[in-house]
């Protein structure tokens, strides 16, 4: 196991390669509230977690290079997107604090079950950015509420289905639907 605690968090503004966590390293997160930064550069090739992740506090990702979570990711914590990278999360997750999408692309890969998915069971928050799937259509088994705050574009891959949750419209907002469809509520 790795753990990382009481704040802090990763700082690859200055890497120049990067970092994999191989499926056997689970990553525990605990403490504080941590900022990772992935790259300053759009040529960084960031991230990848492979094994799984306890999200036992919240997260700010930041930086230009993507991130990628293909592992279990479980806890209360709260993914905070604020940056220009693409975060790509590929798990059954079930972390139950949600995901808010401030700026950069959002990719969601796994439809899951009533218990977890690509989203894990909390709220999608979203503030801006872009929303996109992988290879094949998604359906969010777990039925995840939808903030919606701001203007957001889906990139649209593929289709995403968000299921059968709660979507709430803070404003007047614009969703751009670039290709195939997307569906909430």
């Amino acid at each position: 196991n790795f753990s990382l605690v009481n704040g802090g968090g990763i700082d690859m503004s200055n890497a120049t390669v990067g970092l994999t966590l191989g499926s056997n390293i689970a990553l525990v997160l605990q403490g504080s509230t941590q900022t990772w930064t992935i790259g300053n550069a759009t040529t960084h090739p960031g991230l990848t977690v492979n094994g799984t992740v306890a999200l036992n506090q919240s997260v700010t990702l930041a930086g230009t290079g993507p991130a990628t979570f293909g592992g279990v990711i479980s806890g209360g914590g709260i993914f905070y997107l604020n940056s220009s990278n693409t975060t790509t999360l590929s798990g059954v997750n079930t972390f139950n604090g949600g995901v808010t999408l401030a700026s950069g692309t959002l990719v969601l890969t796994n439809n899951g079950t009533g218990s977890g998915s690509s989203l894990g069971t909390g709220m999608l928050t979203i503030l801006g950015g872009t929303i996109n799937t992988g290879a094949t259509a998604v359906t969010l088994g777990t039925n995840n509420n939808v903030q919606i705050d701001n203007n957001f574009t889906f990139t649209g891959t593929n289709s995403l289905n968000f299921g059968t949750g709660y979507v709430s419209l803070g404003h007047d907002v614009t969703m751009t639907v670039s290709a195939n469809t997307l569906t909430m509520g």
